[in-house]
């Protein structure tokens, strides 16, 4: 065993349980989510906020991930809100309509 590997067994052994509770569901969290993007993705597309650090502040984006020809790729779509759950109307069109002339 390498020596980091070691390290994170021992700190991973000094944690108490309701931390080891928490990791544990944060990292089904983080592993559940990537699955849904990578089964959305694959089959039609996907709307993603993307949150870009610039200086102090963060801007919020909307970006389109979809396959095409096996790639996955992305598409950005316009400024979001952090408070946004779903993109507005034009941009799920502006998607949409990528979306159709990807798969031409």
């Amino acid at each position: 065993m390498s020596t980091s590997f070691e390290n994170l067994r021992l700190q991973v052994a000094e944690l108490g349980d309701t931390k080891l509770e928490a990791l544990a569901i944060t990292v089904e969290k983080e592993l559940s989510r990537r699955r849904d993007d990578q089964k959305l993705a694959s089959v039609n597309g996907c709307y993603e906020l993307k949150g870009i650090k610039s200086g102090k502040k963060i801007h919020y984006y909307w970006y389109l991930r979809y396959r095409q020809n096996g790639k996955l790729k992305s598409k950005y779509l316009g400024k979001g809100l952090e408070a946004e759950t779903a993109p507005s109307p034009q941009l799920r069109d502006k998607g949409a309509n990528h979306l159709s002339e990807a798969t031409k």
